[in-house]
This record gives C-alpha cells, structure tokens and sequence, in this order.
C-alpha cells in the first residue's frame, strides 16, 4: 500500500483518464475489446483499492481534471 496518499490519488486519477482515454478513443473490438477492457477495469481497481479512506471524491475528480489538462 502507497504511503502517501496524494501519491496513491495520483495514481488512481492517471488510471481513471487511462481508462476514458480507452474507453472513448479505443478502436479494439471483439475479443480483444473484452481482454482489453478487462485489463484497464481490474487496473483502475487495484489502484482504487491503494486510495486511503480519507480520499474524497471530490479530490480525485480535481486531479483527473487536472492530469487531463495536461495531456491535451
């Protein structure tokens, strides 16, 4: 387990704009579509399950914003 909490937020909002990022620009299919969508879910909970408790919503929701911006 992370222990810094910004680290483990960090990292659960880099996945979760992974995840979109597939998600809405993804252009797999079939069976390679299931692995794949497989693959980033279990990721984006393996790194949701380091997120401390006192991690609020509304904390995460500003770094996706954040990390997003920065990619564009």
């Amino acid at each position: 387990m992370n222990s810094d909490p910004a680290d483990a937020a960090e990292q659960f909002a880099a996945e979760a704009v992974r995840f979109r990022d597939w998600a809405r620009d993804g252009t797999d299919a079939g069976e390679l579509a299931a692995r794949n969508a497989l693959i980033r879910t279990t990721t984006l909970y393996l790194a949701a399950l380091e997120l401390p408790p006192e991690i609020t919503v509304a904390g995460v929701i500003v770094t996706i914003k954040k990390l997003s911006r920065n990619r564009i």
